[in-house]
């Protein structure tokens, strides 16, 4: 095999592995991203439970 096409193999094969490592943390980023907004949700309506139940006892 040609020096020039074992090259052009190990380029190839570098970006995909490059490609699908930065798909993953993509994936990742966003379900983390998920979750945090999940957790912020429910704080704020905890907060605002907890809020109105104060304003409905005074």
């Amino acid at each position: 095999m040609e020096k020039s096409v074992q090259l052009f193999g190990a380029r190839v094969f570098t970006g995909l592995l490059l490609i699908t490592l930065t798909t993953l943390v993509i994936l990742m980023y966003q379900e983390y991203s998920s979750e945090l907004a999940k957790n912020a949700e429910l704080y704020m309506a905890t907060s605002l439970q907890s809020f109105d139940t104060s304003l409905a006892v005074k």
